[in-house]
């Protein structure tokens, strides 16, 4: 009797107080709307006979890359790599985007796991810089 009673109290607690925790619901007016994904692991590997990242681009003389969180127009700025710098292309989701591997401020891109084979896909390591650039011709493929 006493397990039923202290049941139907804790029901009536729930229906007086409210159980919908859904974000929309209680957040204020003035936040602004959730877009989606805030980040994209980026991938890499997939043959056990190729170097986990294939190919090694440049960002041309006079240009700059925005490096993106996810691959889209609107995603957060994840950095931005001058002219000349370096960067490995890991993971080409035939989007429009490439995913990548670049070194910090524009310097060499210090990730040994893209140089080594991998038969699975796994995510780039997370002390790897990585992101999503959008493919055009803000850069030129050097090797690979």
């Amino acid at each position: 009797m006493i397990k039923n009673k202290a049941m139907a109290f804790s029901a009536a607690v729930l229906l007086l107080t409210g159980c919908n925790n859904a974000p929309e619901a209680n957040a204020p007016e003035d936040e602004v709307d959730y877009d989606g994904v805030e980040t994209q692991a980026v991938m890499m590997g997939g043959d056990a006979t190729l170097d986990a990242c294939g190919g090694l681009a440049r960002v041309r003389d006079g240009a700059t890359l925005a490096v993106r969180a996810v691959p889209v127009d609107t995603g957060a700025e994840a950095a931005t790599l001058p002219a000349g710098a370096q960067f490995w292309m890991c993971d080409d989701q035939q989007t429009g985007w490439i995913g990548i591997v670049y070194g910090e401020g524009g310097s060499e891109p210090d990730c040994p796991a893209v140089a080594s084979p991998s038969a699975s896909r796994v995510s780039v390591p997370a002390e790897c810089p990585s992101g999503w650039v959008k493919d055009g011709d803000a850069f030129e493929v050097v090797a690979g």
